[in-house]
């Protein structure tokens, strides 16, 4: 019964975003011990869901917020919803100079990639290609984006995209942030300070880090640390990160 009402209002949200031509970048729902009863009719949901969130010129990427989530929701429904809509456009931005290379010529890229997330990363035998996406360099391994060349102050350093996160599965160099926190980083947002529960505390100010989600373990964004790791956990205002790279992002939406 649960599934099945998420099911409707997603057909019906997928089928709003081919209608006005938007797109929706994600869906998120949790919902907790509930008597699914008739009274929640997920028609009348959907059109809720949509009065309070459908993106305008002013908000392109709303958001439900906790104060609406109240008016609508007795305690006794138990339920939250995310739906974040961004807006379809082509970007101009492309990948440029793509160029198949040899391992040899990357060899140094994978070992400060190696060195950076402590991972033996072997892929001599896959077909490796250089690019150039937003003026920031790009590693391919097997048609797919893994790793991005960023400047920070400690200058320019390789690091996975998400994709690559994805694929090599780093135990280091993260912060873990809590549900409150993802509808904010998957538009783009700074990481706050508040909303991150835990971090690999050997992280310094000015690494790249990567984001996930407490609860799943699953990367949401790539950033550059404004504070140590350790500072991270004790913040109550003030930003963590800076965010520079997303789920959702024209570089994650690249076709490649």
């Amino acid at each position: 019964m649960k599934q099945r009402f998420f099911d409707i209002i997603f057909e019906h949200l997928c089928h709003l975003q081919r209608r006005i031509g938007f797109h929706l970048k994600s869906l998120f729902y949790a919902f907790l011990d509930n008597d699914w009863g008739a009274s929640n009719d997920p028609h009348l949901v959907y059109d809720e869901i949509c009065h309070a969130t459908l993106p305008s010129l002013r908000r392109p990427s709303p958001l439900i917020s906790k104060d609406w989530q109240k008016s609508h929701f007795s305690n006794s429904d138990k339920i939250c919803y995310f739906v974040v809509f961004g807006r379809s456009c082509v970007s101009e931005k492309k990948l440029r100079r793509r160029t198949p290379v040899r391992y040899k010529q990357v060899k140094n890229i994978i070992k400060e990639i190696s060195e950076m997330i402590s991972k033996d990363i072997q892929i001599s035998d896959k077909f490796l290609e250089k690019g150039n996406f937003d003026d920031k360099d790009i590693l391919l391994v097997d048609r797919k984006i893994l790793a991005f060349q960023v400047e920070t102050k400690n200058g320019k350093l390789w690091f996975p995209t998400i994709r690559g996160i994805l694929h090599w599965l780093p135990e280091i160099k993260w912060a873990a942030v809590d549900h409150g926190a993802i509808p904010f980083l998957l538009n783009g947002a700074d990481c706050m300070g508040a909303g991150i529960h835990l971090t690999d505390i050997s992280i310094k100010s000015g690494d790249l880090i990567w984001i996930k989600d407490e609860e799943h373990g699953k990367p949401l964004a790539i950033g550059i640390a404004i504070v140590d790791g350790e500072e991270m956990i004790e913040m109550k205002k003030g930003k963590a990160a800076e965010t520079i790279h997303w789920i959702g992002d024209e570089l994650w939406e690249l076709e490649t």
